[in-house]
């Protein structure tokens, strides 16, 4: 089984409402995370750049139309050739549930349960109405994944609930028009704090620990949870701090997971969070500069966001434990689209779009060289350079995994009818990788 590399995602934010008492402060500024999909792009983005492969989207009945961007948002970004991450439902009993605990001894409170598993799908797929929307969901062994924290302070009578209770009902809301969801599914519960779920598949510490670093074996399954930090104080008296340093401890728990991996299998790191905002333990991009602490609170003792003073700091360690740890290799590219003509004239000349995605797990830098090679019979090799604007390679430092370049090519068909032969490739300083397009024009 491949490693994955997981964050949880929440989204109770608006210009005007949801967290705002946060201590690191939003690269953009707190009254910018909109909550709109237009915002939620830019954090797709940005989780796309730290080599993330899924996540898991919070369920707080508060924020339900911002979720529902979040979904358009990634429906969009799909409709434009992105590879973005996959995506399940993480259960959070505090935002979610009404006063009083749920008893899943009764077929009413299993249906309550399961009803919220239920709501984010409907939700997902009516925003992604697409026939791949479903192959987008989060999928282990082919069923699709489940997660749930803090449910022993929210469930009566836990142990009368049953993988078979969850499973028809998912099936009966989905089964016909989604075939995924006739494959069972897959629960990560979480380790710690909740009791063991008898048809739990995998355990991961969320939200359970004040540590950079922590790993839980379940199934044997080698879980990591890596931390960048943790600021409660404008929220708590007298609260809790878990410094950044810098960045140089969230280094050290990376280095650290991919170390366990030289000895034995590390199947998943999870890290906590992407956007937890008021206690601070996100790896967003933040202002290095600016941090919030309320009238009357206690500032915590003297931190950095970033010994570089860089607002991606966490996104970039994220990116390169991703890619060590995981099995894609740095440098690939897939071909998505083209429009090169079939047939041309003698000597016509015309410009055609090559759609290239970024595969690997190294993003494509200025500098690095990488760039798609034209090369025809009789002719030297043309070389396209990836467009920094258009790409947004000043905002994202680069084409990182998953996204889609166009390339504006030009074709001068030869002079001499029959068949002419194109072929395009990524290329770093002459090595090619990835897929290549080759395409026979007929010139007549």
């Amino acid at each position: 089984m491949d490693s994955l590399v997981t964050t949880t995602v929440f989204h109770w934010y608006t210009a005007a409402d949801g967290s705002f008492a946060g201590y690191w402060q939003p690269l953009e500024g707190r009254t910018n995370w909109t909550g709109e999909p237009d915002w939620w792009a830019t954090q797709i983005k940005q989780i796309m750049m730290a080599n993330i492969d899924v996540i898991l989207v919070h369920l707080v009945t508060r924020f339900e139309p911002q979720r529902r961007n979040l979904f358009a948002a990634l429906h969009t970004l799909r409709s434009e050739g992105y590879d973005v991450p996959r995506v399940a439902p993480f259960l959070d009993p505090v935002g979610s549930w009404k006063p009083g605990a749920i008893d899943v001894a009764t077929d009413a409170g299993k249906t309550e349960f399961v009803g919220h598993f239920i709501r984010f799908f409907e939700q997902y797929f009516a925003a992604n109405p697409d026939a791949a929307a479903a192959s987008y969901l989060a999928r282990i062994d082919e069923r699709v994944v489940l997660s749930t924290w803090f449910l022993y302070t929210m469930l009566l009578n836990q142990d009368r609930l049953t993988r078979a209770d969850v499973a028809s009902r998912l099936r009966a809301a989905f089964g016909r028009t989604h075939p995924a969801f006739a494959n069972d599914f897959y629960l990560i519960s979480t380790s710690l704090i909740d009791p063991d779920l008898a048809f739990t598949d995998e355990r991961a510490v969320f939200f359970s620990g004040f540590c950079y670093y922590m790993q839980s074996v379940y199934h044997g399954l080698r879980t990591i949870h890596v931390q960048a930090g943790y600021t409660d104080r404008n929220i708590r008296r007298p609260g809790y701090v878990l410094p950044r340093n810098g960045g140089d401890t969230y280094r050290q728990a990376w280095e650290h997971a991919i170390g366990q991996g030289e000895d034995s299998p590390v199947h998943r790191v999870y890290v906590e969070s992407w956007n937890e905002y008021i206690e601070g333990s996100g790896i967003f991009a933040a202002n290095p500069h600016e941090t919030q602490t309320l009238p009357g609170v206690a500032p915590p003792p003297p931190d950095r966001w970033s010994s570089s003073d860089d607002p991606f700091e966490y996104i970039w360690t994220t990116a390169r434990g991703s890619a060590r740890l995981g099995k894609r290799p740095s440098h690939d590219a897939k071909i998505l689209w083209h429009d090169v003509p079939a047939q041309l004239t003698p000597g016509e000349c015309c410009t055609a779009r090559v759609v290239v995605r970024n595969e690997g797990s190294a993003s494509w830098t200025p500098g690095e060289g990488c760039m798609l090679a034209q090369s025809e019979a009789g002719g030297r090799p043309t070389e396209y350079e990836v467009e920094p604007r258009a790409n947004e390679v000043a905002e994202y430092g680069g084409v990182f995994r998953g996204r889609p370049v166009v390339f504006d090519v030009d074709i001068r068909a030869p002079l001499r009818r029959g068949t002419h032969v194109v072929r395009w490739v990524m290329q770093q300083r002459g090595w090619e990788f990835g897929q290549n397009l080759e395409v026979g024009i007929e010139v007549r």
